[in-house]
């Protein structure tokens, strides 16, 4: 049977060193106390892209360490690498997961709907699993809103509009090949992610990715 996304053996999960012990021991996401207002709405982000997720521990450790300070330990970015228990994304029924294969109008109404969506009240959709594109967030609440509020039909959306005599792009990807595959049920996610190991960030795992 072929299927529209082909899991590979690993995925990634970028954070801060301080977080590995709680994730190496229980993967958290059924907590009232979390807001996620993101792509693809609460739940635990993961990618089978590891120059997105080395990329990704970088900014968060910027994010938490002062201009000019030296980066604690606990601060550190980290990759977490996952092994993927393939056989058991599949054995849920068709209704129980969603795929976005491409950057398309469904997607973009999915992340419309999750990024507005008050996540403090729980998930918007009752997916255990979904995987399609990142979305490029330098505009992409302004797009939502606007979308929301009917001052964008789905085409200008998606595909762009002229505001003021200047085009606007639409929702856009961050990169073609950045992805994301996330879990919305605890439970599932300690069932389909296994022996997680991590790797520090430093600046050489970038320059080596790339190349």
């Amino acid at each position: 049977m072929s299927y529209q996304f082909n899991p590979p053996n690993k995925v990634y999960h970028a954070t801060l060193f301080k977080h590995f012990e709680s994730i190496q021991n229980n993967v958290l996401i059924e907590n009232l106390e979390i807001t996620y207002n993101a792509d693809f709405g609460r739940g635990f982000y993961t990618t089978t892209n590891k120059i997105q997720a080395v990329q990704r521990a970088r900014d968060i450790q910027k994010k938490f360490t002062k201009p000019g300070e030296k980066v604690t330990k606990q601060n550190r970015g980290i990759i977490i690498s996952f092994d993927l228990n393939q056989d058991l994304l599949y054995t849920l029924g068709k209704y129980r997961y969603k795929v976005f294969d491409s950057i398309n109008e469904d997607w973009a109404r999915f992340i419309v709907k999750n990024r507005l969506w008050n996540s403090k009240v729980g998930l918007s959709h009752s997916y255990y699993w979904t995987y399609g594109g990142m979305a490029d967030g330098s505009s992409l609440m302004r797009l939502c809103k606007m979308y929301y509020e009917g001052r964008l039909n789905l085409n200008d959306l998606l595909y762009g509009f002229d505001e003021d005599g200047e085009y606007q792009n639409g929702i856009q990807p961050f990169r073609n090949n950045y992805n994301q595959l996330v879990f919305h049920k605890e439970h599932f996610a300690n069932q389909v992610l296994l022996n997680p190991q991590y790797d520090l960030y430093r600046e050489r795992n970038v320059i080596k990715q790339k190349g």
